[in-house]
């Protein structure tokens, strides 16, 4: 997913406030990292993800990462990479239902 130069600059100043949600430890980019980024990415459009390693493992992990997700790479700032992927009209559906069971 490609973002423009605009777009990237709106989205990494939205993430300021935001805590890395998934680190990748010494296995690399396993199963379970796979599901836990893709649910919290069902959830929410933004997400850090904190990666180990050299600038070069970092980069090429979080672009990894982006392309297995469908996500956009927002940018990468030392060890810390910024995902964005647009809720589906699926998830979008399942959001509204659960604000409504909340009224």
């Amino acid at each position: 997913m490609e973002l423009s130069p605009r777009e990237r600059k709106s989205l990494m100043s939205r993430t300021h406030a935001l805590e890395p949600r998934v680190r990748i430890g010494g296995k690399g980019l396993s199963d379970a990292v796979l599901a836990e980024a893709e649910k919290i990415l069902s959830r929410e459009p933004l997400m850090k993800v904190q990666l180990p390693g050299d600038r070069e493992m970092r980069h090429a992990l979080a672009l990894e990462l982006s392309t297995r997700l469908g996500a956009g790479l927002v940018g990468e700032v030392g060890k810390i990479a910024v995902l964005y992927r647009p809720p589906t009209e699926t998830e979008r559906a399942s959001d509204a239902e659960g604000a409504d069971e909340d009224a």
